[in-house]
């Protein structure tokens, strides 16, 4: 995570591994001082039961709303995605979370502003960890706000990274699924269920279009997500080219 972080210009601020440690990670990002955690905890937390409607569908079944937040009131509680987000709209803030995950190494989440008060930097490493980020330059005063770090995340919204990994699994089903089929067919009829042969062309592109992230962030797809892709990539050129030269042969026949 070190090295990772060092690649575009942070580093680690670690604290406490208490329980607390999101919240702490939040409080240094959003005050300069971890030790603000239980101020944090309660100001999220009150926004979750003040805002209800937006949390509760997403939070498990085995435990009720009222129960959940019951909870995460108590100190040492682990925090996760249904606070970051929270924190997010409570404070107006973007949070960038750094994580140790190859197909995902930074993820984005939003508040509901154009522009946000500041950019909070977390990282989620090791065993279900949090840690403040802070900028390589950042002096770390004590109870002084954290530098700026300028970087750039555009692509890395869950949805965006969603739509990535579920594009490189169609790929590779694509190229699969085509080394099945009978050799019989003919080749026009060589494509997948419910996908045209225009639409394959598109999609790549719009794949090609997507997967040009932040290179500051580094790769989000595993070597071996990025060979499946190059493969698919290669299989879909190929039944293009053999699709354009049979229309080709056919009209030469029908002259």
């Amino acid at each position: 995570m070190r090295r990772q972080l060092a690649d575009v210009g942070c580093k680690l601020h670690e604290v406490e591994a208490d329980g607390n440690c999101l919240f702490r990670a939040l409080a240094d990002q959003l005050y300069g001082d971890q030790h603000r955690h239980k101020d944090v905890r309660g100001k999220i937390v009150d926004y979750l039961e003040q805002h209800r409607d937006d949390f509760e569908p997403f939070m498990e079944d085995e435990e009720k709303f009222d129960k959940y937040c019951e909870r995460m009131c108590e100190d040492g509680t682990w925090g996760g995605n249904q606070e970051l987000y929270a924190a997010a709209r409570l404070f107006q803030v973007y949070v960038v979370v750094h994580q140790d995950q190859p197909s995902a190494r930074i993820m984005l989440i939003e508040c509901d502003r154009l522009k946000p008060t500041r950019i909070a930097h977390v990282a989620y490493h090791g065993e279900d960890h949090y840690d403040s980020v802070r900028s390589l330059r950042d002096p770390i005063d004590p109870d002084s706000l954290p530098v700026s770090i300028e970087l750039n995340c555009e692509g890395f919204r869950p949805e965006d990274l969603a739509k990535v990994r579920e594009f490189v699994r169609f790929l590779g089903e694509f190229s699969q699924s085509r080394l099945r089929l009978p050799m019989r067919l003919a080749p026009e009829q060589r494509v997948v269920p419910s996908i045209v042969d225009g639409e394959v062309d598109q999609l790549a592109g719009t794949l090609g279009e997507q997967l040009q992230l932040s290179t500051a962030a580094g790769k989000t797809l595993s070597k071996r997500e990025q060979r499946q892709l190059k493969k698919a990539e290669k299989a879909s050129l190929d039944d293009s080219s053999r699709r354009r030269n049979n229309r080709h042969a056919l009209g030469s026949e029908r002259e």
